[in-house]
């Protein structure tokens, strides 16, 4: 947790019931027994640890909702300001369902649980060959459906990441997936960073 219990103790003096968790005896828990804990108590989880967005994607949660500081490099002073912006700008019934990203510069919302849009294959299988009109067509080939994801976890360094063949190279990798798995959109998380790969073609 970022946030320390004398920031707690400043968001209880503005009027937050805010509660760190030390003073419950989840500092040392599983990140699982702290999320089950905070939906419980209708509580919203406040991180710098990215495992929380992973299992509520990959539990398809609904519920707690998270606020997250990527990196952890934040003043006590710097985590109220950020959750005041989050407070002003974001209506309070949205944040029980949704990760909240605080940076220096922006805040962004993602609401829970995380659904994704996929796509079937471009061209039609053999066995289909009845009429299908327009629109019935459109909705064949454009599902809303609950994910269910899986997160590939890669450790590199910047220089690496940055090099030009190593950027293209990731990139024909990412494109091959998007076309055996016939899907939609390929994510791809660089630091804090989310890239949405549509196009498959080389």
């Amino acid at each position: 947790m970022p946030i320390s219990p004398d920031a707690a103790r400043s968001l209880i003096e503005k009027g937050h019931d805010a509660t760190h968790a030390s003073d419950v005896g989840l500092d040392r828990a599983p990140n699982l027994e702290v999320l089950e804990a905070a939906r419980i108590e209708d509580r919203i989880v406040v991180t710098a640890d990215l495992d929380y967005p992973r299992l509520l994607a990959i539990t398809r949660a609904e519920a707690p909702g998270l606020i997250l500081f990527p990196g952890g490099n934040y003043t006590d002073a710097e985590i109220i300001d950020g959750l005041s912006r989050v407070f002003a700008s974001i209506d309070r019934t949205l944040l029980w369902h949704s990760i909240v990203v605080v940076e220096k510069t922006r805040i962004r919302r993602r609401p829970i649980p995380i659904l994704v849009i996929l796509h079937r294959p471009r061209r039609p299988h053999k066995w289909c060959n009845r009429h299908i009109d327009e629109h019935e067509r459109r909705q064949q080939r454009k599902l809303l459906i609950r994910d269910e994801p899986v997160v590939v976890h890669c450790y590199t360094t910047p220089d690496d990441i940055e090099a030009g063949s190593n950027l293209a190279e990731l990139g024909r990798f990412c494109r091959k997936m998007g076309r055996d798995a016939h899907q939609g959109e390929i994510g791809l998380v660089i630091g804090n960073e989310y890239f949405a790969i549509h196009d498959f073609e080389e």
